[in-house]
């Protein structure tokens, strides 16, 4: 059945973006690990022509290349991660509209260690993924927070931060702007690593531009002011911090603040 459906459906002109990674140009591909070399990514756009059953007979061919991207080898340690997570976004709806363990997928973009509430040393954008899941029976003593896995991949290949927590919502003032609509408010409590610098030479250079966190692991808050457009997208201003809470030797800490969209099943 499937098969007589494809050899009816006609695909002509379809493109189709396209990723090709590679070593950067003029980079040895043999490398010692603690020197991985930065990623080249060539963006192109694909075309095929004919029917989906013709596949084999016509294949599928780049027409030319759009642009090339580098990914900061810093950030290349936490890309798979991001990769892998990119994959699930795709698949886990489905799944968890049956079974209902996956509440809320969370994407957003973020200054890197804003000098909101601190002195900002390091540079870049953060970006963010989140997944929050449905809050277990044997919560329900504390409030039902949502348990919640994500990350924060880092631009100029400096901090990258991978984390875990609990997030209790508070949804306020519904109906305010148009039917099904609310505001909330969020906050996370939780911990998790990073591969920042525990502890920078404060008589070198690299002292004015990356953070003495302490710690590998650390303690992380979150909160959140956003806008509920309708039951199942929102988007938010999101603020969070991560630091050892002055039980290390060093404490600089990092926050980032920025914005984020959510969307629920």
């Amino acid at each position: 059945m499937i098969d007589a459906i494809l050899t009816t459906v006609p695909f002509f002109n379809l493109d189709l973006a396209g990723l090709s990674l590679g070593p950067e140009p003029g980079r040895s591909q043999h490398r010692p690990s603690q020197s991985i070399p930065a990623l080249m990514v060539d963006v192109y756009i694909w075309r095929f022509q004919g029917t989906i059953a013709r596949v084999p007979d016509q294949g599928i061919r780049p027409s030319h290349r759009l642009f090339p991207i580098t990914i900061p080898r810093g950030a290349m340690r936490f890309s798979h991660l991001f990769l892998a997570a990119g994959v699930v976004t795709l698949v886990l709806p489905g799944i968890a509209k049956a079974d209902g363990f996956l509440d809320e997928i969370k994407a957003g973009v973020y200054e890197h260690d804003a000098s909101v509430f601190g002195h900002q040393k390091e540079t870049g954008a953060d970006a963010g993924l989140e997944f929050l899941f449905a809050s277990p029976s044997f919560l329900t003593i504390i409030g039902s927070p949502r348990p919640m896995i994500g990350g924060l991949v880092n631009t100029a290949g400096q901090t990258n931060q991978a984390y875990a927590g609990l997030t209790w919502t508070w949804d306020f003032l519904h109906n305010a702007l148009r039917t099904g609509d609310a505001f909330f408010v969020e906050g996370s409590l939780g911990g998790g690593y990073n591969d920042g610098r525990i502890n920078v030479n404060g008589n070198t250079p690299e002292a004015e531009k990356r953070k003495s966190l302490g710690s590998n692991i650390l303690f992380r808050e979150d909160l959140d002011l956003g806008y509920r457009i309708t039951p199942t997208y929102s988007v938010a201003v999101s603020y969070n911090h991560i630091s050892n809470a002055d039980l290390g030797v060093r404490n600089e800490g990092l926050n980032d603040i920025g914005i984020r969209l959510g969307v629920k099943f």
